[in-house]
């Protein structure tokens, strides 16, 4: 997989300026065309409701995106529906981390509800700091599952210009870094070393912790600057839950986190 295509909702809130920052950097060292997609609400008959917002933000862009290919694209609908018919045809979706006291089902949780839709990954920026070094030094949080195989796939362009790679397993307490999880990792890591990916650290821990808790405080001790997860997630009410481990780090990460599902 390469990246040729990055999506980025605009809206001019707190953290706007932060999103076009990074993914201008990313379509930079991607070399890949940037898709802005900027969602309005429908507009009643004869309303100019969004004509100077939008404006204001193109002028934005304009001026982060000299010498790099862009799109810009007002279109009106819910959030949520667009960005998800948009994702199709990108290969990287950039959002900003939902709030940890965002209401149940809120559009603060539009990162959670995005990833279990998307057809590809979805990079969440937390609020803090600039995230300049973003992809120097990865952690994939490692379970053999399908969602964790997806998610290393779609991370191989950014594992391929990592400085280091730290692939972390974890096993249930009692087992003492030796289960199943250990064998399944360095099968991980024989499979990004044929990719060409051969700066990879390999840690198996067995703790009784939540694994977000585990997942989190390895990549603060490590001074790792993304996070590389895979999404998972079930239904109830017809609808998709994000599982409680995804939903953790989501919530608490102060990393950028790539998401697939």
């Amino acid at each position: 997989m390469s990246i040729k295509t990055i999506l980025l909702h605009l809206a001019n809130d707190d953290h706007h300026a932060q999103r076009l920052a990074v993914a201008v950097r990313l379509a930079r060292k991607f070399e890949a065309f940037l898709d802005f997609l900027h969602i309005v609400p429908v507009r009643s008959e004869g309303g100019e409701q969004g004509e100077g917002h939008s404006a204001d933000l193109e002028h934005k862009v304009r001026v982060a995106c000299r010498n790099a290919s862009y799109a810009l694209t007002v279109i009106e609908g819910d959030p949520l529906e667009r960005m998800v018919e948009r994702a199709a045809f990108a290969d990287l979706l950039i959002l900003s981390q939902m709030e940890i006291e965002a209401a149940e089902g809120g559009a603060d949780q539009m990162p959670e509800r995005l990833a279990l839709r998307m057809p590809g990954p979805l990079l969440v920026l937390p609020s803090n700091g600039d995230h300049d070094s973003l992809g120097r030094h990865i952690l994939v949080a490692w379970h053999n599952s399908r969602t964790s195989g997806r998610a290393v796939r779609d991370a191989l362009p950014f594992l391929k210009r990592a400085e280091r790679v730290t692939l972390l397993s974890i096993d249930p307490p009692g087992l003492g870094g030796e289960g199943d999880s250990r064998e399944l990792g360095e099968d991980l890591s024989v499979f990004l070393d044929r990719h060409g990916i051969q700066n990879l650290n390999l840690v198996n821990i067995s703790t009784d912790d939540p694994a977000s808790d585990a997942i989190l405080r390895l990549a603060e001790e490590n001074e790792c600057d993304l996070i590389v997860l895979g999404a998972s997630g079930h239904s109830r009410l017809r609808s998709l839950v994000m599982g409680n481990v995804t939903r953790s780090v989501l919530e608490q990460t102060r990393v950028p986190v790539l998401l697939s599902h």
